[in-house]
Formats: structure tokens, C-alpha cells, sequence
């Protein structure tokens, strides 16, 4: 874990939860484990209040606990932790998708808490409200938003591990036939196994009760929000935007819906690709029939006839040429047959049976599948067509397809070019990549330092000779995705640090007005506002949406 990390995290936990709740996830980070008594030691906070900041950290997972002989010690999760960042995100996705419901209250209600009981929070509402309530519980579990929450998951990992290895290696019996290394390593296949089990995201169905023909929540449920699941929808969404911009509005209709379709079949963004299958006639059944899918076809179509009418004009041309005793003629023959293929290439079209709305589809799928991004490619040929996606090579599409845009934003389009050069190439010296780019060498050095600056191109040397004289080397340019990717996303966090930080402080400034909007006459508190404090507002306000 980088300390950018631990920045963020005791940034957003700062912003959120005060100055105890961040001190003591900063004491957990810089020093791992520790007990309530170690942590106000290292962090020179009273217990109590230890223990009270622990409470809120603890309930959404941001510090983990395991107890063991009597004492209980607590770890920090800069995992879940970060998740506050996406919290936005997933209200408005709540609300997108059930825009009628309370889903919206619901989710703000979980992510508040960390997690609820359906039967404490139903108990909050009566009549129509605990209606409504418990409608927009059931749908969001059926979406996968919110899942049943299993009590392993406030404990860390290696815990859990090693106490299902010590079960399991106790399973395995000695013998003097196996040696105690090959013991060790049937008892961590048969551990990992079962941690694997363990640590699956689980089924909507357990935490749901069937009485007679409707379903409903569990009253001894406990839910949490689904990152996971959301991960996914987020995924999603920036597949279609993708498709959009390379190929069009309504394949990208089509690929929403086939992504929609396979929703539910995934749980998780690293689920395997191979386990998710859609058909042709899955999307047909679900696709909005207001989209015009035939658009793109009747454009191919009259491409096609174009082109025909262009290639006889070309025949009738050689013809007038070759026939020079009758040039009228020939002429007059050539716009005759001009006009008589043009007319039949119509009432060919005319003729023409009109596609069904199953072969629309397919056609709009295989421009998904010939794309070189990743977008889908066909598993099979059952029922119109199986369509599965690569998820693996997406991701990677939309990675670099990002990354590009954030070097084309901070350098220009010349070192996004050079990117894309030295991507396709492999290795390449900086007096092929002008040749390539049609610049000048000393027009690209500039770029090259600076790409080479943040990580995104690294140098190779190459000698000539044993002496490895400079003037007889070879310098190639290449990059490493990977390395690169993992540096500007150090770049990125340590951008959001810094600008949380800036905020914090900028508040802090204005301590005496945000008290003031804080109380509970807050909603009117602008009315009451003096000219000069509506203007500190305004300052504030941009200063908090400055774009740094």
C-alpha cells in the first residue's frame, strides 16, 4: 500500500467521521495490528475514545477486527475505505434504476450505517411507507445492489485463512508414509477451496423469504450495499458510451440491452467471461421496440446500390472509348443502360424481403464482434446466436482507451500519437518513430522526456561494442502498460488527497458559516445570510469546484 493510498483514506475518513475516527485508522495503517490499548498508546487518544471512534469504522467495514484467546485486534481496509468515493455514484445508479421507489433513501439509509437489518428498518416506517419500503428492499436485492452480509466479512482474510488451514491440516491424519510438507500442502488446496467458497459474493435468494406465490425480504436479514455488483453496472455503462463513440447510437441500444441481459448472470467484475452467454433471441425479447434497428441497414443498402450504379457509369465510360467510329451511339446506348440497371437495381431493393427483426439484431452484434475492443464475440451458433464478452480484454481496451486520453489532455495529440506508435511497435528508436510519426526528432524529444517523466515510456539501451560508447548505442523507446497504469493511478490519488485536503481547509477557514448552514434551520439559513456572508458562500462553493 502506498502512502497516497493511506492519504485518501485518512482523508476521506477525516471528512466524514472527524479527527479521531481518521487518527486512529492513520495509527492502524502505520503500525497494522493492534488492540484498543496499543492504538491509544501510538495515537496518544484516550481509550474511550478509541473505542467510540471505532464504532462507525468498525460498522462499515473500514477497520476489520479478529478476536482471538480473549483479545481483539483491528486492522485497517483502505479497500473499503475507498469505497466512500463511489457512494454518489451509487445513490444516483439506486435512483436510475428504480426511479419511483424509496431505493434512493434506502441506499443513502445502508451506506450511512454500513449495513442494516430488514426487520429494525422496516420497523422505522408504517403503512404505505413500510409498503414501499419493503417493495424497494425486494427489488434491490433482486438487482443484486444490495446483498445478504455474512458475518466473515468484518474479519481480514489471512485470519479467516488461517484458521480454516489449522482445521483442515488438523483433518488431515499423520503417517509416517507422507511427509508433513506434502500434509501442509493437501490441507492449503482443501483451505483454499473452502476460502474461495467463503469469500464468493452471495446469492440474492438467501436473503429472501417465499410465502405462497410472492417473495419477500428476510426479516433477520442483514443487507449491505454490493460493490461489487455496482462495479459491474459501472462497467457497463462505460462499455455502451464506448460503443457509442466508435460505432453508433443504436448498435450501442443493442449492446446495452445484450450487457443487461448478462447482468444478472454476473456478481462480480472479475467473474470469468466463459460462464455468461446471451442469445439473439434473449436481446430481441427485451430490446425497446421503438429503436429503429434498420437504420444502419437501409444506409448499407443504398451504399451498395451506389455502388453498383458508379461501376456501370465506369463500363459505359471504356465502352464510349473503344467505339470511337459512333460516339453518339455508344453514348446514347450507355445512358439507356445506365437508366435501365439503375431502375432494376431499385426494384431490387423493392423486391428485397424485409429483414426480421432477429437478423437485425445479429447484424448489429457482429459489428460488436468484428471490433477490435472487446466488445463481444460469438459462442456459438444455438437458437439465432450465443454472444459472449471477453471482459478481460474490454477492461484492457478501456484502460488504454483512458489512459490515452489522459496523456492526449496533458501533453497533446503529438505524444498521444507517439503513445499509440510505440504501443503497436514494440521497441522503437527515436529516429524510426519521427519517420513514422512525419515529424522531426528534435520536435519529438520534448514529448518523449515528458511521457518518459511519468512513467509512460522507459529507455533500453543497446550497444554496438563492448565499450558501450554513446555514440555507438542504440536507444529504444518502449512501454509497459502495467507500470504505467500503476503509476498514473499513484498520480491520480495522490491529485484527489490534495484536493480533499484543500477543501477541508478551505471549510475550515469558513468554520463560523458552515456551523451556521450545519444547524437545523440550515435549508433556510441562506435567507438570513448577510451580503457579506452570501459572498464568503460563493467563495466557497468555488473553491470547492475548482478544477485543479
Amino acid at each position: 500500500m502506498s502512502q497516497y493510498d493511506i492519504d485518501v483514506s485518512v482523508t476521506l475518513l477525516r471528512h466524514l467521521y472527524g479527527r479521531a475516527a481518521a487518527t486512529v485508522a492513520e495509527t492502524l495503517f502505520k503500525h497494522g495490528r493492534l488492540t484498543v490499548a496499543q492504538i491509544a498508546r501510538q495515537s496518544k487518544l484516550a481509550g474511550p475514545t478509541v473505542q467510540r471512534a471505532l464504532v462507525p469504522l468498525v460498522q462499515n467495514r473500514f477497520v476489520l477486527f479478529w478476536a482471538e484467546a480473549g483479545t481483539v485486534h483491528y486492522v485497517a481496509s483502505a479497500e473499503h475505505i475507498y469505497n466512500i468515493v463511489r457512494n454518489g455514484l451509487v445513490v444516483a445508479y439506486a435512483t436510475e434504476l428504480l426511479p419511483e421507489t424509496p431505493a434512493n433513501g434506502i441506499v443513502k439509509n445502508v451506506l450511512l450505517h454500513g449495513h442494516v437489518r430488514v426487520a429494525d428498518f422496516l420497523g422505522a416506517h408504517s403503512g404505505d411507507e413500510a409498503a414501499a419500503a419493503a417493495a424497494a428492499l425486494l427489488a434491490l436485492v433482486r438487482r443484486g445492489l444490495l446483498e445478504p452480509l455474512e458475518r466473515h466479512r468484518f474479519f481480514p482474510d489471512a485470519d479467516v485463512y488461517g484458521q480454516i488451514f489449522r482445521r483442515q491440516l488438523a483433518a488431515v491424519p499423520r503417517s509416517k508414509l507422507v511427509s508433513e510438507a506434502k500434509r501442509e500442502a493437501a490441507a492449503h488446496a482443501e483451505a483454499q477451496a473452502e476460502f474461495d467458497r467463503l469469500r464468493r459474493a452471495p446469492a440474492p435468494d438467501a436473503a429472501l423469504a417465499r410465502g405462497g406465490e410472492r417473495a419477500s425480504v428476510r426479516a433477520d436479514a442483514v443487507l449491505a450495499v454490493s460493490y461489487a455488483k455496482f462495479l459491474v453496472l459501472l462497467r457497463n455503462r462505460e462499455a455502451v458510451a464506448l460503443a457509442r463513440a466508435r460505432i453508433g447510437a443504436v448498435t450501442a441500444a443493442v449492446y446495452q440491452q445484450l450487457l443487461g441481459c448478462l447482468e444478472p448472470q454476473l456478481k462480480r467484475c472479475a467473474q470469468p467471461a466463459d460462464e455468461a452467454v446471451v442469445t439473439t433471441l434473449d436481446v430481441s425479447r427485451h430490446l425497446d421496440p421503438a429503436i429503429d434497428l434498420a437504420v444502419f441497414a437501409a444506409t448499407s443498402r443504398k451504399r451498395k446500390s451506389r455502388s453498383r450504379s458508379a461501376s456501370h457509369g465506369r463500363h459505359a465510360k471504356r465502352r464510349k472509348h473503344a467505339d470511337s467510329s459512333d460516339s453518339t451511339a455508344s453514348g446514347s446506348d450507355s445512358a439507356s443502360a445506365s437508366g435501365t440497371d439503375d431502375s432494376s437495381a431499385d426494384s431490387d431493393d423493392n423486391r428485397r424481403a424485409p429483414e426480421s427483426r432477429l437478423e437485425l439484431i445479429n447484424r448489429h452484434l457482429e459489428l460488436l464482434a468484428e471490433s477490435k475492443l472487446g466488445l463481444l464475440r460469438r459462442a456459438g451458433g444455438k437458437g439465432g446466436g450465443e454472444w459472449a464478452v471477453d471482459f478481460v480484454a474490454l477492461a484492457d481496451s478501456l484502460r488504454r482507451l483512458e489512459y490515452e486520453r489522459i496523456v492526449e489532455r496533458r501533453f497533446g495529440t503529438v505524444a498521444c500519437r507517439l503513445l499509440r506508435i510505440v504501443r503497436d511497435l514494440g521497441r522503437v528508436d527515436e529516429k524510426l518513430l519521427g519517420q513514422i510519426a512525419l515529424l522531426q526528432p528534435k520536435d519529438i524529444r520534448a514529448h518523449l522526456a515528458g511521457l518518459h517523466e511519468i512513467g509512460c515510456f522507459d529507455l533500453q539501451e543497446v550497444p554496438k561494442g563492448n565499450d558501450r560508447a554513446p555514440s555507438r548505442t542504440y536507444y529504444l523507446w518502449y512501454h509497459k502498460p502495467q507500470q504505467a497504469y500503476a503509476l498514473i493511478l499513484q498520480d491520480v490519488l495522490k491529485t484527489m488527497s490534495r484536493t480533499f485536503q484543500r477543501i477541508l481547509e478551505e471549510r475550515a477557514r469558513c468554520q463560523t458559516l458552515t456551523n451556521k448552514l450545519q444547524r437545523e434551520e440550515s435549508k433556510a439559513a441562506e435567507v438570513y445570510l448577510s451580503p457579506s456572508e452570501k459572498a464568503e458562500l460563493a467563495a466557497l462553493h468555488a473553491a470547492e469546484e475548482k478544477d485543479f
